[in-house]
């Protein structure tokens, strides 16, 4: 501490003051506002210190001669970023103006613009180009999927815009993914995969194919496949009841003698000489007979020579003439022409097979010949192994096998059209003179006939009715076409 020297003045009337300097800053504490603090006096430099550093009575920016002010922009959310105007003082401030909320540190000129109805980086337009926007699709159909080709980033989807992309048809509403999969031709749930090459499929409006394996446009229904187009190989028809057989189906006009339900109507043979009519030849008198519905002789026509007889289901007509000559003839008119001789025996009945071979019987040596109706040549297929007389020969249509009737026993056999044997004999009841036989496709029975009358066998078990007659000689029997026809 520096102490003044006192100083003592003389004088009868006058007393001497003294003044202290504490602090030694060279003003007396009578005028030193901090005698405590040698940089605090009168003529000190003010400054931003929270004193009165000159004692004038102002501190830091309340005194104009403050030094060392700070110029810049208030902050006051911390942000580092001010607001207007510029202004100089002695607490903390910024270089950088233009915060538009000065009372959120999230808001000012280079924060992040987010969806929240507020202009985050202060560029006076609210949520512009956020960073937690989000991509748009554009939905033209309104189904709620949009299509990339026109998208916006927005914080909510604008009209006519979807959230969720990957449509695949904007002119359709019900095309958009994860809808269902149908029939109709178009990719609906838009996974590139259309109708059946999609596993997703709705099978609810699909459509049942079946299997056409023999090609015939008819399906077989126990073979089916549903979906909405049909595989190679199936239609959408299942009415073929034989789909291995290209001539088996419900398109087929005729049904042929063949024991097979060509036109799948469920039954069998039915068009086989349908409306024709039962003749006879007799082979005393040499006449053709026409009988009625109910075998009564109707008329006579007169044919030369004739004592067996058969007609193709094509209508073709062959006689036998005396032994050995084979004949075609006109059933209408009567008239023939020889075709030529056989050359085999003596040929009793004969008959078509379905497939339109002629066979005979050689009552003289007990074969089953095969007879060329374009030669009239026989030839021998086989033995019957057993000795007749006089027959009869038709072809069983329902079973398929050619019969003959021997009017010795008055049996019905079968005849092995490859070798010839004879077998499955069954006994009936007909007391044959003459012998004629013809099958019946209507009831599956045989018709056979004696020189007076005709009776209906069956031909499982021999079971013989009278069917009527009333004419002498009534020998072979044949459906043949009607001549109005």
């Amino acid at each position: 501490m520096r102490i003044l020297p006192t100083l003592f003045f003389l004088s009868c009337s006058t007393a001497i003051k003294i003044v202290e300097d504490i602090d030694g800053d060279g003003f007396p504490s009578d005028i030193d506002c901090n005698d405590k603090d040698a940089n605090i006096h009168p003529r000190a430099e003010e400054t931003c210190n929270g004193v009165d550093d000159n004692c004038d009575g102002l501190v830091d920016a309340e005194d104009p001669e403050v030094v060392d002010l700070n110029e810049g922009y208030w902050d006051a959310d911390g942000d580092g970023w001010g607001i207007e105007p510029l202004i100089q003082t002695c607490d903390a401030v910024v270089l950088s103006a233009g915060d538009c909320d000065d009372s959120d540190a999230s808001i000012n000129p280079f924060a992040n613009e987010y969806c929240n109805d507020l202009d985050d980086n202060c560029d006076d337009v609210i949520d512009n180009s956020p960073i937690d926007s989000a991509q748009y699709f554009i939905d033209q159909d309104g189904d709620g999927y949009g299509s990339a080709l026109s998208t916006v980033w927005a914080c909510e989807a604008p009209e006519g815009y979807a959230a969720q992309g990957g449509d695949c048809n904007e002119e359709t509403s019900t095309i958009f993914p994860g809808a269902q999969e149908v029939c109709d031709g178009l990719d609906n749930d838009c996974d590139g995969l259309t109708d059946d090459a999609d596993e997703d499929l709705d099978l609810s409006n699909g459509i049942l194919y079946y299997a056409d394996s023999d090609g015939d446009g008819y399906g077989d229904p126990d073979v089916a496949y549903l979906g909405c187009a049909p595989p190679e190989g199936y239609v959408d028809d299942n009415t073929d009841c034989n789909d291995l057989e290209i001539y088996v189906n419900p398109g087929v006009s005729y049904d042929r003698c063949n024991g097979i339900d060509d036109n799948c109507n469920g039954q069998l043979d039915e068009d086989v000489k349908s409306g024709w009519s039962l003749v006879s030849i007799a082979s005393n008198v040499l006449e053709l007979s026409t009988v009625d519905a109910s075998y009564s002789i109707l008329s006579n026509a007169q044919v030369s020579g004739v004592n067996s007889m058969d007609v193709s289901e094509n209508g073709v007509s062959i006689v036998h003439q005396g032994g050995n000559s084979i004949w075609t003839m006109d059933i209408c008119s009567g008239t023939g022409s020889r075709i030529g001789y056989h050359g085999v025996g003596n040929m009793g009945g004969i008959a078509f097979a379905p497939t339109g071979v002629l066979y005979g019987i050689d009552i003289e040596n007990n074969n089953l010949i095969q007879l060329d109706i374009q030669t009239g040549q026989g030839s021998v297929v086989g033995p019957l192994g057993f000795d007749l007389s006089y027959c009869g020969l038709a072809y069983d249509c329902a079973n398929q096998r050619m019969v003959g009737a021997d009017a010795d026993t008055a049996q019905l056999f079968t005849i092995d059209l490859q070798t010839g044997e004879a077998y499955d004999f069954v006994q009936t009841s007909v007391p044959y003179q003459g012998v004629g036989l013809e099958y019946e496709p209507s009831t599956g029975m045989f018709l056979t006939s004696t020189n007076t009358e005709i009776y209906r066998v069956d031909p499982n078990t021999g079971s013989t009715t009278l069917v009527g007659g009333g004419l002498s000689g009534i020998n072979d029997l044949a459906f043949a076409p009607n001549c109005a026809q």
